[in-house]
């Protein structure tokens, strides 16, 4: 029996108080993070991206962040 092709992407969801990054990293995922009680902050690109608290962040982690 083969699996469904849409069961075969694992996926995992962490919950806890964030933590600052010692220095970027990167992976072949999508990344979705949403801020419940505070804002976030990325640098990507060269630019500083900041998410206020209640949004969803969203973008391919491929890219240094």
């Amino acid at each position: 029996m083969t699996t469904p092709r849409h069961q075969q992407f694992p996926f995992s969801a962490w919950r806890g108080k964030p933590e600052a990054m010692t220095g970027p990293h990167v992976h072949t995922d999508i990344e979705l993070n949403y801020f419940l009680g505070g804002d976030g902050t990325y640098f990507m690109a060269g630019r500083v991206y900041r998410v206020p608290p209640q949004r969803l962040a969203v973008f391919w982690a491929g890219m240094p962040h």
